[in-house]
Parts: structure tokens; sequence; C-alpha cells
């Protein structure tokens, strides 16, 4: 069934034996459990597709809230069957973002468009915090500035349109009536992951967090939801655990010997 907020918190209050301490918050614990879980391996049921945009005269692109990882984007400027009359993206490094940017101090000036191929944008994915002002978040700094003005080198922002492939996070449970995002097959292993916080949270002196997530994360729910996840795709080339190294995954999780 799916999970809610009344049903997981009568999970920390049986693994507990009454209610949490005063001191505690419930929808911390729900959500450092999750949060762990989200980051306790690549899972494919985080990964989303999202098509994103150049904002004019803005030198980077807002990501989706909750993005953790890059994993595939297009067109890229590196695919030869890319389209030389559209856009193109080019995934490089923050400091190549800079030394791009000392051409124009901003990437909008004339040099910026001209330094670049034709309708070519470099990007590189890295955090904002506002100067420490705000809880820092990642974004995609571009170059050169998308420009409704740039029609000629194909650099306006209507013009800055790709598509990508990210690993999202945790989608946080601010409210009681909050949904929780995850496939059922997963839910054992947070449930596990709630319980596991709970008592290290509330019974540190006999076991710390440390001690029981590590039990959990090296037990059967682990790896049992590694190898579902997995299933997804039968192309992908995942490191799954396995009896032996001499054996493939089944259906189901069921083992074959090679011949």
């Amino acid at each position: 069934m799916a999970l809610d907020y009344d049903s997981v918190s009568a999970h920390i209050r049986h693994t507990l034996g009454g209610d949490i301490s005063a001191e505690l918050n419930v929808l911390d614990i729900i959500n450092n459990a999750g949060d762990f879980m989200a980051s306790m391996y690549p899972w494919r049921w985080l990964e989303e597709v999202v098509t994103f945009q150049g904002v004019h005269n803005q030198a980077h692109i807002t990501l989706p809230i909750g993005f953790a990882e890059l994993m595939s984007f297009a067109p890229r400027g590196l695919d030869s069957r890319a389209s030389t009359s559209l856009a193109r993206f080019y995934a490089v490094s923050a400091q190549e973002i800079w030394d791009k940017r000392e051409v124009a101090v901003a990437g909008d000036e004339d040099a910026a468009y001209t330094s670049v191929p034709l309708g070519a944008f470099y990007f590189a994915i890295a955090y904002d915090s506002a100067a420490g002002t705000v809880t820092p978040v990642p974004r995609m700094e571009m170059f050169p500035t998308p420009n409704s003005g740039r029609t000629s080198t194909k650099h306006t922002h209507t013009d800055c349109v790709g598509n990508m492939t990210y690993r999202r996070s945790w989608t946080p449970i601010t409210l009681t009536t909050s949904p929780f995002i995850c496939p059922q097959f997963m839910e054992p292993l947070y449930l596990q992951m709630v319980r596991a916080f709970t008592r290290g949270y509330e019974e540190e002196d006999v076991a710390t967090t440390n001690a029981r997530i590590s039990e959990v994360a090296n037990g059967p729910l682990f790896m049992t939801a590694v190898q579902r996840d997995a299933l997804i795709e039968a192309t992908t080339l995942r490191t799954v655990r396995r009896s032996s190294p001499t054996t493939l995954a089944g259906v189901g999780g069921a083992t074959q010997q090679q011949g």
C-alpha cells in the first residue's frame, strides 16, 4: 500500500513502544531517512526527463527543484548528428566557463558570441547561494549569455533549448498530507530506514544511527531493492551484488548460471 504520514509515524511509535521525545520532530526523521535512502544508490526510479530553456540576458538556467545529478543531455555539440542549424550544448568544467567569460565579463558582448561556434552554448553545473545568504542550489552556468538580439549567431534564448535526464533527490515531506514519492518496492527499505533513524536518535547509547543504518544498508532489503530497480532496463550495466560472480541476474532477482 502507498505510504502516508500516519502509516510512517505508526512505525516510529511501534519501534519505540511509544511516542518520540518532545525534542525530536517526526518530519525530521521521515525526511532524514528519505534523504539517506535516496543518496545510498543511483536509483533508476529517481530519474526524470525535462526540457530546459535559456532566459533572455541571464547567464544561467534554473534547474528543477530537487536536482541531484545530470545524467545526459541533448543536443550535444560533440554529436556529429546534431543539426548545425539548432543550438548545441557542450558540458565543460566550471573553470572553462569562467575562462570563457574573460572574453566579456558577463558573456553578453559581441566578442562572446563570435568566440564560440554557431549556436554553441557551453555550460557547467555549479552551486549558487547568493553569496551565502540562501540555501545553495545547483544551476547551469551558461556561456555565452542567451540574448534575443543574437539571431545571426543563433544564440537567442529561444534557440537555447535542450533536453536532459537528471536524477532528483528525495521529495521532502513538509505536511501531514504530503504524498510519499517512491515506488512500492522501495517501501520496506524506507520503513527500515525510518526505524533505524528513530532508534538511533532515541537510543544512541545502545547503538548509534550510523550503526543501525549500516546494518540496513548491508542487508537483503537493500540488495533486493537494487536488483528490482535495475530491472527497468535489462541492458543497463550496473554493479549489482550477486551470490557468485559467475551468475547472472534473472527475472525477479533469480540467478542463472552462465554457460
